[in-house]
């Protein structure tokens, strides 16, 4: 039987003065529980060593290469063997209430998996955090689409993303959470498979979720607590090995979790997805000269 109650993991990746500040945010309002703190660190190189120095409580463990979020969680994971586990962006600000009241909320609910609190931005406005699972309907009005952006109200972006334009009272079971903070009990976790590491960066918390809703376990938003993301510390720019990721991983989850006429329509999928990536390619490259003539006006 652990000593502890809860294992919190940050994979760190060039965000060491983000992580080095959430860190100090929770010294400032601490857990009940007790905890411990694993940052694995992806090969940064800003002197992640710096984490360990500000805070020696906390166990870091440096990656000789960048082997991916996946990856870099199970390695955490499997070096505490505390019943629940805290898995948090670094670019966060956390209340340690918030986590202890997910902690017993998953003690009192034994049919939950995981938990996500609510995410809030810096302004205060909430983070569409918790989503239903991806359609074909995803690519057009996900969180972060142009669709989305212009038209934050339409139906279609309400059924992706649960949080918003509305509030949730209760706790309530949805399809997925997002990885930026997920509380989940180690045994649901282990019995899903922990993360499949063959999602580099992004969808991995829809996977994760999927999973767990497959082996018999629910995952919930929990409205009653919330931590602040800062969003994209570890990508401070969608640059091109960013969009490469988000549509290659897009692929491996339409691929492992189609079946039927969506395992058909694999080749059409592609081609979508390779059409996408292309358009914000060029967009990106088109956007950095301007970004350089505005960088020289200041």
């Amino acid at each position: 039987m652990s000593a502890f109650d809860l294992d919190i993991i940050f994979v760190n990746y060039n965000s060491t003065d983000d992580l080095i500040a959430c860190l100090r945010s929770l010294a400032e309002n601490p857990c009940r529980a007790r905890l411990r703190i694993f940052v694995q660190d992806n090969a940064s190189k800003d002197a992640p060593r710096r984490i360990a120095e500000a805070f020696p409580a906390v166990e870091l463990q440096i990656n000789k290469k960048n082997i991916g979020l996946g990856g870099a969680i199970n390695q955490a994971v499997r070096r505490g063997d505390a019943p629940f586990i805290a898995m948090i962006n670094p670019d966060s600000v956390i209340d340690g209430r918030c986590l202890d009241n997910c902690l017993q909320w998953l003690r009192d609910n034994p049919q939950a998996g995981a938990v996500g609190p609510k995410i809030l931005n810096l302004d205060g406005t909430v983070q569409g955090s918790a989503r239903a699972f991806p359609s074909a309907l995803t690519g057009l009005f996900g969180r972060s689409s142009l669709l989305s952006r212009l038209f934050p109200n339409n139906r279609f972006t309400a059924r992706n993303v649960l949080t918003q334009g509305c509030e949730f009272c209760q706790p309530t079971a949805v399809d997925w959470v997002s990885l930026a903070a997920i509380v989940a009990r180690r045994q649901a976790f282990e019995e899903a498979g922990m993360m499949d590491e063959d999602f580099f960066l992004f969808w991995e918390d829809a996977d994760l979720c999927k999973r767990l809703w497959a082996s018999g376990w629910k995952v919930y938003y929990y409205p009653h607590d919330s931590i602040v993301h800062k969003v994209g510390g570890s990508r401070k720019s969608r640059n091109i090995a960013s969009l490469w990721n988000f549509h290659k991983s897009s692929y491996i989850f339409y691929r492992k979790h189609s079946n039927g006429v969506g395992a058909i329509a694999a080749p059409f999928v592609i081609s979508l997805l390779g059409i996408r990536f292309a358009s914000l390619c060029m967009l990106h490259f088109i956007r950095l000269p301007f970004a350089g003539r505005s960088a020289l006006r200041r």
